[in-house]
């Protein structure tokens, strides 16, 4: 099931960058509920993530379990570990690597020949730089589209941090259609205004009920020539029967016991 719908993720941690040109854009991007995820805990840029699975917990009790390398400020590198999920197991607003298509959707930005760059990112905003490394100057826009670069697109796939959006799973979402439908059929049954103004024991709930009429027979519609037979009465005897067959067995098992006994 975990293929079949896609989980909202974004570069920024907010939920609407303003760029310097004053147009919003979140880029969010849509990708499987079983794609391979890293939930890590610090914030770094795409051209400085390395990423190597740790062999000795390759296939370990926990799955697979990988090192990320990045660099920090001023030159300096750190490192944490962390083991493979899926993206649908990360919370939401959560940041995690995901493995991605480098030829893809996503922010791209112009150079003076009109090449499409894949734009670098912090979680605040873009940085006026290129995957590649190249500069742009300032407010430049920012548009949509696959990346044209060589160097952009150099590796097919590449390890990107997202930032988990806010999401509906579709099992909650099936729970709160079957709530909504539930509440619309105990409306429909509710009486409507008009079978209220019609039930008399809506408007009078105090009034006593009405006797029923007693059941008589029509003189006209009588046959005294067939005998009429109550089935009551033939439940009745049938139930003595059955009680009757039942001493009778009783007593003849009583009188075959004693016998054996006697015997003995």
């Amino acid at each position: 099931m975990a293929a079949k719908f896609k989980i909202p993720v974004s570069h920024f941690q907010g939920e609407v960058i303003v760029f310097r040109d004053q147009h919003e854009y979140d880029h969010v991007e849509k990708l499987p509920a079983d794609s391979v995820a890293l939930p890590v805990r610090h914030g770094y840029q795409r051209s400085d993530i390395g990423v190597a699975p740790l062999h000795s917990f390759r296939y370990g009790h926990h799955g697979p379990r990988y090192q990320v390398r990045y660099a920090a400020w001023r030159g300096l590198t750190g490192t944490e570990e962390a083991d493979a999920t899926r993206l649908e197991l990360i919370p939401v607003g959560h940041r995690v690597l995901l493995l991605v298509p480098s030829r893809r959707v996503q922010m791209v930005q112009l150079d003076t020949s009109t090449i499409s760059h894949a734009v670098e990112v912090s979680e605040t905003g873009v940085t006026d730089h290129a995957l590649c490394g190249r500069s742009f100057p300032y407010n430049t826009r920012v548009l949509q589209g696959i990346p044209q670069c060589p160097d952009c697109i150099e590796s097919e796939f590449r390890w990107v941090p997202f930032f988990v959006r806010p999401y509906v799973h579709p099992r909650d979402r099936k729970k709160v259609l079957s709530k909504a439908e539930k509440a619309k059929a105990e409306y429909a049954r509710r009486p409507t205004v008009f079978d209220k103004l019609l039930d008399d024991t809506y408007l009078e709930p105090d009034a006593p009920e009405p006797v029923r009429a007693p059941f008589k027979i029509d003189p006209e519609t009588l046959d005294e020539t067939e005998d009429f037979i109550d089935p009551r009465e033939g439940k009745v005897v049938t139930r003595a029967e059955t009680g009757q067959r039942f001493k009778t067995e009783k007593a003849a098992l009583k009188t075959e016991i004693k016998a054996a006994r006697r015997s003995r």
